[in-house]
Order: C-alpha cells, then structure tokens, then sequence
C-alpha cells in the first residue's frame, strides 16, 4: 500500500512540474553539453519558447548557479524568461552536477555558456543577457570581461565582484563594466561581510564598494536606475526579502531579475512591471517536493517488502519513548543539542584537516562526514557514560551474523535501487525532479558513483548509529506520527534553536551574532535538512522492520547520494 502510495505521490508531482516548466506544452526543453577551452565538458539545459527560430530569434538569457549548486536551481528564473518569449541556457558549473571537474576552472564556464548561447540560430545575438547567483556571478562577470561585446546586460543575484580582497580573482566593476548591471542582493544575505565587508547585510548600498560601481556616492537607493541603457552604463540595486539560498526560490527576486532583463534587452514598447504575484514557477517546485516525498515512501516501503520477504515478520520491543528505553529526560535533552554543539567545530576540521586528494576528492563532503560520526561517537559516549549498553554485546546484537547482515544489506539496497529508477524516469521527462530545497536526489553521472563508493562506508557508519540511537530512544508502540515528531525533535531541535540564535538577529537587522560565520550557518541549514531526511527515513524502517540494521543502511545509502551528487569537486579524480 505505501509503495503504491509512494508511485501516485511520484507521478503526480512529476506531471504538475512538467507541466509547469513546459508551459503546458509550449516550452521545448533539451539537454545538451558546452565544452570549454580548455575541454571540459559542461551540462547544460536549453529553454525555447514556442515559436523562435533561425528567422525569428529571441534574446536570450544566461542562467548560472552558485557553489555546491546545479543547473536545476536556476531553473525558477528559466521558467518564467521561457514563458515571456526568451530562449534561456542554464549549466552545470565546472566540478558541479553533471560536468567535468576540476571547479573553478575557465571562469566558472561562464565564457563558454555565453559562446554557446550566442552560437544558438533560435537567439538574437545582439539581446542577450546574464545571470548569475553567488558563484555563478563570478561566472558571469567572466564571461563580460572576455567578451565584453558579447552580451548586453547582468545581473548580479546575491553576489559581487572583485575588489582586491578575498575574491581577487574575480573581475573588478566599475562604472562602465560590466554593461548595464543590476545588483540583487538580500537584506539577510549571510555573505555580507565576505562580498561587501558589511557586517549588516541591509547596509551594502551604504558602502563605497556598491557605490563607487554606480558612480555616485552612498547610499544607493534600491529601486533606482543610475546611468544610462543605451550607453551600457545603466546600474540597479534591489533587496528582495530572503536569505542566500532563497535567492532562487523567492519571488520577489525572480521578478526583480526579470525586471531588469526586461528593461535592458526586452522590446522597449512592450517593457512593463513584472509582478511577484504573476509567476508559477513554484508550482514546478512544488511538483518536485511532492515526487520527493513520494520516493522517499517508496524507497522505505520497497525495504520493508524486502525485509519481510527475506526474514518474515519483523520482531518488534515492547519499549516506549522515555520509559524502557533507559535514556532519562535529562539525557534526551542533551542528545538533541548535541549535533548544534558540533556542527560548526567538526564540518570545519572536516573540511580543512582531510586533505583533498584524487581519493578524498570532495572536501565539503569531508565536513559532513567528520560531523555525522564525530557527533554519534560522543552521543554514543554520552550514552554510555550514563546509561551503559553500548558495548560489544550491543554490537553484537545488532549485526549477529554475516546472513543477517548480508539480508538486511540486500533490503535497503532494493529501497534505494527503487528510489534511483523512479529519478532516472523522472529526469526524462522535461522538469522533471526530485527535491526540495537543500534535499534532493538526481541520477549520478559515472565519477559521482566513485565518490558514491568512496564515501558510503563512512556515511553509513554514522547512519546505523544514528538509526541504532532512534531505535533505543523512541522504541516501537505508539504511532508512527508521534514517533516521527519525537524523532525529529531529538535530531533537529537543537540545530532549529541553534539557527534560531543566528537568524532572529539578522531578520531584526543587526547582522548575524558572529558575521563571519555566515557561510557556515548556510551549511547548518543544508545539515538540518538531510538530517531532517534521515531521520524519517530512520524512524519508518525501524517502525516496518523492526531493527534499526535496515534503516541505518537504507539511511546510509540515501544520505551519501545527497551529499556526493551535490559535493563540488575541485580536483580530478583520474
């Protein structure tokens, strides 16, 4: 029954997304690849609207993700640019998604996306603009310095441009370059400080860096137009309502970017307002979380068949939450704020300590890897300080044997052999997806299933541990709701207090408690959210087979795909 659940909750948000990106038929998408000067060969997607061709061109825009991103994140503003008649090219970055790696190289990609954009017969050549989030503005202000007659406007989204200081290798602005440029920039961006050495991030356009590019002096005043589109001079400063990693999910930003492409290489007599309230872009998202939610109970419906299958009925303890369990209220609350405590002091020795070779190849991988088990060894520690139990004998218990092991092995890889052939059908279909926002699954290209092989075991560890951890503490009775909500309160209540203490004070508008520490209270936000994940997929497999050995290798599985299918790759492997 769930699975069959699982596949209606697939198919239905697959067809709303699609439906959504194609503009009901209208858009004709295709995939394709860039290769750069050097030979790297880039993943792209092509957005043409109905109607364009060689004889009919359209302007056309560049769309390039930031770090740890992919090209489906740009996919908001390729939605709603395809619905108002433009061609748009979004593309995996070098050492992103499906393209070559080393990151970083030749511009981000941003000068071979603009060339190929350009090459396309379905664009008008002369009207084509670029933008790029975070990273993929370095992209973009790339591909203007070398080829500075090669587009007509930018756009800036919740980025910057090289000032000397920590991004020197990024191209300067100034009052002419790039051409006609606009600067979207969050009030609660938590670059602040790194990008614009603004510790308040509602501040930037009372700095000189923003204001010697527009050629005045401080402030800037959002909203306004300084200089001249004719000319390439024109400049924009805007402050849509959300934070970094919302940049392509808020509405109010995706209207402000078509606004000013609309402006800069749209037809003049037909230029109006773009409104945040008439997109439906989000209904594509929307789409997306829904397929998510649908393979997540299919994969862990697909393991309990099979554990049932294999073993027969699963043997369920008669424990209760905070009763049989051993675990003192005292101790729960401890454990829940434990991966708070960790999270910033152990991703950051993972990331820095583990040397990245052609082996250990993704370094923010590192980070998440040293947190999960640096974080179940001390609760494990913890636990057994207080209570005992986790010995040899408790080991033992969990894998008695090799035929167990090797059963409970085989039930979770058919829960996420499941998952993946639901994604791979869903990525042939336009639009298709599987996440939602900072958790999602996408088929691996060939060297992600290497870092897939080198990073599962330690994963995995983590995860049975984890799921081991759930099993003691919750127990079996009561429902399955209630387990899943207490289980989500012990795993993810300390980190949503913890990024309580970071956010409230930068909503109020002073700035983050320690500004600096910004980009790491990002990476809390993507932790808490596949921890989120873990967990459920935890708590229902050992509720479906009673043994947290199949829930903490299904947990394994899934997690090493999120984290390696969006691992930046800075090296070449071989």
């Amino acid at each position: 029954m769930a699975i069959a659940v699982g596949l209606v909750l697939v198919g239905g948000g697959t067809v709303l997304a699609t439906w959504t990106t194609t503009g009901g038929g209208d858009v004709d998408i295709q995939e394709t690849t860039i290769e750069t000067d050097s030979g790297l060969e880039l993943s792209a997607t092509v957005y043409e609207p109905e109607g364009v061709s060689a004889d009919d061109p359209a302007p056309a825009v560049t769309l390039i993700h930031g770090y740890t991103g992919e090209r489906g994140t740009m996919s908001s503003f390729a939605t709603e640019l395809a619905d108002r008649g433009y061609v748009a090219v979004t593309v995996d970055q070098p050492g992103h998604g499906h393209s070559d790696p080393p990151a970083f190289e030749d511009g981000w990609g941003g000068p071979a996306t603009l060339e190929y954009t350009r090459s396309l017969e379905t664009v008008d050549e002369d009207r084509i603009a670029m933008a790029g989030h975070s990273m993929g503005g370095f992209a973009s202000l790339a591909a203007a310095e070398e080829h500075p007659d090669g587009y007509e406007s930018i756009v800036l989204i919740g980025s910057t441009w090289g000032d000397g200081g920590e991004f020197d290798d990024v191209p300067a602005a100034n009052e002419t370059f790039p051409r006609n440029m606009a600067v979207v920039f969050s009030p609660y961006d938590e670059f602040s400080p790194a990008m614009w050495n603004e510790t308040v991030p509602g501040d930037i356009n009372e700095g000189e860096k923003l204001a010697s590019a527009f050629g005045t002096e401080p402030p800037v005043e959002p909203g306004s137009v300084y200089g001249n589109v004719e000319d390439g001079t024109a400049r924009t400063y805007t402050a849509p309502p959300t934070i970094h990693t919302g940049m392509h999910r808020s509405t109010t930003a995706v209207a402000e970017t078509l606004e000013w492409i609309e402006l800069t290489i749209g037809e003049p007599d037909q230029y109006e307002t773009v409104s945040a309230g008439g997109q439906s872009w989000y209904w594509a998202s929307i789409g997306h979380a829904i397929a998510l939610a649908g393979g997540f109970v299919v994969a862990i419906g697909t393991t309990a068949l099979a554990r049932r299958r294999l073993d027969g009925p699963a043997v369920v303890s008669s424990t209760t939450p905070g009763t049989d369990t051993g675990l003192s209220r005292p101790m729960l609350l401890g454990l829940s704020v434990l991966p708070a405590l960790t999270i910033y002091p152990l991703y950051a020795i993972g990331t820095v300590v583990v040397p990245v070779t052609r082996l250990t190849h993704q370094d923010l991988t590192h980070g998440y890897v040293v947190w999960a088990l640096g974080t179940v060894a001390l609760a494990a520690g913890l636990v057994r300080w207080r209570h005992g139990g986790v010995d040899r004998a408790s080991l033992e218990g969990l894998v008695p044997n090799a035929d167990v092991a090797g059963r409970a092995l085989a039930s979770a890889v058919a829960g996420a052999l499941a998952l993946y052939v639901l994604v791979t059908l869903a990525n042939l279909v336009p639009g298709g997806a599987f996440n939602a926002w900072v958790v999602g699954f996408a088929t691996l290209p060939g060297l992600r299933w290497f870092s897939a092989v080198v990073y599962v075991v330690p994963v995995t560890v983590a995860a049975v541990g984890l799921a081991s951890g759930l099993h003691r503490a919750l127990g079996s009775n009561g429902s399955l709701p209630r387990a899943l909500g207490t289980g989500l309160a012990l795993t993810c209540g300390g980190l949503l207090v913890f990024l309580a203490v970071q956010y409230i004070p930068l909503f109020l508008g002073y700035g983050m408690p320690v500004p600096d520490l910004g980009p790491l209270a990002i990476t809390t936000i993507s932790a808490t959210g596949v921890l989120a994940a873990a967990t459920v997929v935890a708590v229902a497999v050992n509720r479906l087979t009673g043994s947290p050995l199949p829930s903490g290798l299904l947990t394994g599985l899934l997690v090493t795909w999120v984290i390696v299918g969006t691992g930046p790759i800075p090296v070449v492997p071989f």
